[in-house]
């Protein structure tokens, strides 16, 4: 965040305050969908913006960077660590929400490779 200069963009209380809330809200038993996991994804997203010139491809500002950021720390949170399959073969709420629905589309996509 400091060599994208967005620090001066942000309150750095309520970032902090931000960032802790989203360390807390992963489920650390999760081995893999994890705090860990969150912080690798939003340092790629870093990566790919500085080094990989995605700032100047994309026309990215200040804001669209911070967004980036924020929505690589926080992809994942809530996740329980299982797949969409385990969704639809265990019959769970999530499944039954999603109607099968994405599950389903994403299973049959893949076969055709």
């Amino acid at each position: 965040m400091n060599e994208l200069e967005l620090m001066n963009i942000v309150d750095h209380g309520k970032l902090n305050n931000f960032l802790e809330k989203v360390q807390r809200t992963y489920d650390q038993r999760i081995t893999y969908h994890n705090d860990l996991h969150g912080a690798d994804v939003m340092q790629f997203a870093g990566y790919l913006m500085l080094r990989c010139n995605l700032i100047d491809i994309l026309h990215l500002d200040k804001l669209d960077c911070m967004s980036l950021i924020i929505a690589a720390i926080a992809h994942d949170l809530g996740h329980d660590g299982f797949n969409n399959n385990y969704h639809v073969n265990a019959i769970t709420r999530r499944a039954i929400d999603s109607n099968d629905n994405s599950v389903q589309e994403t299973y049959h996509a893949v076969q055709l490779f």
